[in-house]
């Protein structure tokens, strides 16, 4: 009886459930984000430094021109999903995103590995970006930084490790504390700081969009056709899975919902704005990439980078994209 009355405890714990308030609730936080910094926010997550690899990667993979559909695709399930947060935020309205909606639904047990999985993922997520940002950086600088890592730091040995790098990357520990020094100066401060950074690439990735328009050779498009090969409905799909990595950051809008000036609305309009305009980045980026080099050739580790540096007259535009993808 006794053991049976323990598993009881024990159940009746991890399935307990958060009681919260449905109306507008009182809260510490500085209600300061408007329409224009939740929709910037979302871009942020959503496209960041990936608009300059990922349209790259996909077209690359599925054969240039198809891979439009696959964003489109891709979008419209992540734009599914962004209602549902939304909606969960309306109703819910304070911080925490999916592990309060677990928690009010579904119970403590199932909103402890809720949140432990999402700030995982973060930390993967976030220690991937500072990487790539040192790595660009590293490569304008002709590796200056790695190597002398290497010579300084390791004596000149590199670490042969799997689950490791060749050497330690300051660059990106550095990067990561300085975000997160911006972070801590409080959401108003981080919001305007976002906003420039978002602002900058977008018009970075208008006239990257523009240069290609400028210098296309639309014959790479059209000389192989829509799928050069062969690609069908099933490998689109199955594409837009792996493209919708690119849209992931969609619960950054509801997790703000505590920090927003009006829920009800601001919410609403900027998740809809946020995808609007980064299924057309993905999209442009595509469509881009496609017509300045041929399907087949695509780098996919450097695509924008890779392509302008082949065309003569074209080399000072990889300088520009890599000192955005840093950003």
């Amino acid at each position: 009886m006794g053991l049976f009355q323990c598993f009881r405890e024990m159940f009746s714990s991890s399935t307990r459930r958060k009681p919260v308030q449905r109306d507008a609730i009182p809260t510490p936080l500085h209600r300061c984000l408007g329409v224009v910094d939740l929709t910037l926010l979302g871009v942020g997550s959503m496209i960041g430094s990936g608009s300059f690899l990922l349209p790259g990667q996909v077209s690359g993979v599925v054969a240039g021109p198809a891979a439009l559909l696959v964003f489109f695709l891709s979008g419209m399930l992540a734009s599914l999903s962004g209602l549902c947060y939304i909606e969960c935020a309306l109703q819910l309205p304070g911080t925490g995103a999916s592990y309060l909606y677990a928690y009010a639904t579904l119970g403590e047990m199932i909103a402890f590995l809720t949140g432990w999985s999402s700030v995982a993922a973060r930390i993967v997520a976030l220690a991937s970006i500072g990487q790539v940002w040192s790595a660009y950086l590293d490569d304008a600088l002709g590796g200056s930084i790695g190597n002398a890592t290497v010579q300084f730091v390791l004596g000149g040995q590199e670490w042969n490790a799997p689950l490791l790098g060749t050497h330690p990357d300051f660059i990106a520990g550095l990067l990561i504390l300085v975000s997160g020094g911006i972070i801590s100066l409080g959401t108003n401060v981080f919001s305007k700081a976002n906003n420039l950074f978002m602002i900058t690439t977008l018009l970075t990735l208008m006239l990257v969009f523009i240069v290609a328009m400028i210098h296309a050779d639309f014959s790479l498009v059209t000389e192989h056709g829509f799928a050069p090969r062969g690609v069908g409905f099933d490998e689109i799909v199955g594409s837009a899975i792996i493209a919708y990595a690119g849209y992931a950051g969609i619960e950054s809008i509801a997790l703000a919902a505590e920090e927003a000036k009006d829920q009800s609305k601001d919410l609403l309009i900027g998740l809809l704005s946020a995808l609007g305009i980064s299924i057309l980045v993905y999209m442009t980026g595509v469509l881009s990439v496609t017509v300045l080099t041929e399907y087949s050739n695509i780098d996919l580790k450097t695509p924008f980078e890779a392509a302008f540096n082949d065309l003569d007259g074209l080399r000072w535009m990889k300088y520009i994209v890599a000192d955005q993808r840093e950003n």
